[in-house]
């Protein structure tokens, strides 16, 4: 009986925890929170008072633990239950929850400490592999790969890439098709993000690997790892600066496509088959950390967007892909609604209030890089109300959260700002602002991100104002265009390289006129070539270079390890 109010308590806290988020009325977070505590309430008195099997005991303590982490900050009383926990299931021998128990303790001490969160899953794994239980050694890497990227800062490249060599190693060795084009994936995603200079190059290759198997697997059993695959593949694309408008395309309509809308996940939770390394009994109980699908067979379960907040970004992503057709103008304006839309909807399953959060900051934040896009496309494609507009509805945003106080925002503000006013002829306004602090190039030009994209692209505008002789700082474009060179004659975008070549055309002060000839004649031809190869016009590179800026900047959600068993469905 009290299990049973336990779980009724719980699931009617989690079906009124996206609302909380969305109203955040007081009298909703109490009635939320008053919920939760009775429904925890019934649990610990049954945990207290009761005599339990072992096994039913631990299953217990386990969804226990789960909701305090989820749900509270009561640090003393999770220690304690998860330590209890943990020598309930070596005492008794279950190792499955065992398991469990530590991947729970790992995420939990994450929150508080990431260095020792991921040094505690060492020994898990060391033992898994040790015993040879791979499922156990799959679910373990992949949570050390999810953790290391969330680690606020930098990008732990080399850790996370040696635990997605680990499982590609162990998958490709035992058949573990849909394992390994995961694993793959990832790789990728991490490639992608890094600001290694051949990080496009790998990224791609990763994808090779993923795309070599992809086919013998079915969509079902890969979950959304098919549409990430896609996606990283449009971005590789976009940073590299050769658009693929078919790819881009595609990707829209495989979202769009009704019979495959049906195998998405709704609350962003997806499973990959474990098809060879069989779990047996050790994937029996798991907290939601393995299923098993009709055939008996184990599937590894991830958390990833929800299917509505996927198609967003899949739009948004086309839109920086197509942003010099009308269908990236298109796109991106049909990603703001969505992203807007999203704010306000009802969702149709159950969800803890910190978790809807999370979904609706993603969504301003996707819709913060939406309007920028769409303040640059329109500018590009003089249509400067609407870019006004776009600039007005971010500036009144930005003293807002998520907004407030984070570089990014006042980064990307302060650029648009100032291509509306090179655009509208208020030079000197748009010279000050490029010459800011925000777009300071860094002292070396071994790394690349979003933020020295940025600082390229206003130190290019900013050239452009300056070379006449007639301005008063002429004297600062030797230096500019010298100290921009190493940045850009390498870059990975072809755009940024094609754009330094014009500029320098251009502003070499000191070059005779057939020295200023050929270097106009070579970024010609190089444009030529991109132009030959894109099949897209080649616009200014204040609005050309923009999807390569947003795309790293637009805070993709990871894919992570998911646990769904203790979301109270409806």
């Amino acid at each position: 009986m009290l299990l049973s109010a336990a779980d009724e308590y719980i699931a009617a806290a989690r079906g009124m925890g996206a609302l909380v988020a969305r109203e955040k009325r007081e009298a909703d977070v109490r009635q939320y929170y008053k919920l939760m505590a009775t429904g925890l309430g019934c649990m610990d008195t049954v945990l207290r008072d009761f005599s339990l099997m072992p096994r039913d005991e631990a299953k217990l303590r386990l969804r226990y633990a789960s909701l305090l982490v989820e749900e509270t900050d009561n640090t003393a009383e999770i220690d304690e239950v998860i330590s209890k926990q943990i020598s309930l299931c070596g005492r008794c021998r279950l190792q499955d929850l065992k398991y469990a128990s530590l991947h729970l303790q790992a995420r939990y001490q994450f929150k508080t400490n990431h260095r020792a969160a991921l040094k505690a899953l060492d020994k898990p794994i060391s033992e898994a592999e040790t015993f040879q239980h791979i499922a156990w050694v799959y679910a373990f890497r992949f949570l050390k790969v999810s953790l290391a990227l969330q680690i606020p800062g930098r990008i732990e490249l080399v850790p996370a890439l040696q635990q997605l060599h680990a499982i590609l190693a162990h998958a490709e060795k035992r058949g573990d098709r849909a394992i390994y084009v995961a694993g793959s994936a990832l790789e990728a995603m991490v490639h992608l993000r890094s600001g290694a200079p051949d990080r496009l190059e790998q990224a791609q290759r990763a994808i090779a690997a993923a795309r070599s198997l992809q086919l013998q697997v079915s969509t079902k059993q890969l979950g959304s790892f098919g549409t990430l695959i896609d996606i990283i593949d449009v971005a590789c694309g976009i940073q590299h600066g050769t658009p693929n408008s078919k790819k881009s395309t595609a990707l829209i309509e495989a979202m769009l496509d009704e019979k495959t809308d049906s195998m998405r996940s709704e609350t962003g939770v997806f499973t990959v088959l474990v098809e060879r390394s069989f779990g047996g009994n050790l994937t029996y109980d798991t907290g939601g950390i393995f299923r098993k699908n009709s055939d008996g067979k184990d599937e590894l379960a991830f958390g990833w967007l929800p299917k509505e907040d996927l198609t967003t970004l899949c739009f948004h992503i086309s839109a920086l892909d197509q942003n010099i057709h009308e269908k990236g103008l298109s796109y991106v304006k049909e990603a703001h609604q969505r992203s807007r839309g999203a704010l306000k909807r009802h969702f149709p399953y159950s969800i803890p209030i910190a978790v809807a959060v999370t979904q609706m900051n993603w969504n301003r934040v996707l819709d913060w890089h939406s309007m920028f896009t769409i303040g640059l496309i329109a500018s590009f494609r003089d249509s400067q109300s609407v870019a006004n507009e776009a600039l007005t509805i971010l500036r009144k945003r930005a003293a807002k959260s998520p907004y407030d106080s984070q570089e990014v925002y006042t980064r990307t503000l302060s650029y648009l700002s100032a291509v509306l006013d090179q655009k509208a002829g208020s030079l000197e306004s748009a010279s000050r602002t490029y010459a800011t602090d925000t777009f300071q190039l860094p002292e070396k030009s071994s790394s690349f991100s979003a933020r020295t994209d940025l600082a390229i692209l206003a130190a290019l505008n900013r050239l452009l104002i300056i070379r006449s002789p007639g301005h008063p700082q002429y004297s600062m474009a030797n230096a500019l265009l010298h100290q921009l060179q190493p940045f850009c004659e390498n870059h990975s975008n072809q755009y940024i390289q094609m754009a330094y070549r014009l500029v320098r055309a251009m502003s070499s002060p000191d070059a005779s006129i057939n020295r200023q000839k050929t270097l106009m004649h070579t970024a010609v031809n190089r444009a030529n070539g991109i132009y030959t190869h894109s099949k897209s016009r080649v616009c200014d590179h204040g609005a050309m270079l923009l999807h390569q800026v947003i795309l790293r900047g637009s805070g993709w959600r990871e894919i992570h390890p998911s646990y769904p068993s203790n979301k109270a469905k409806r």
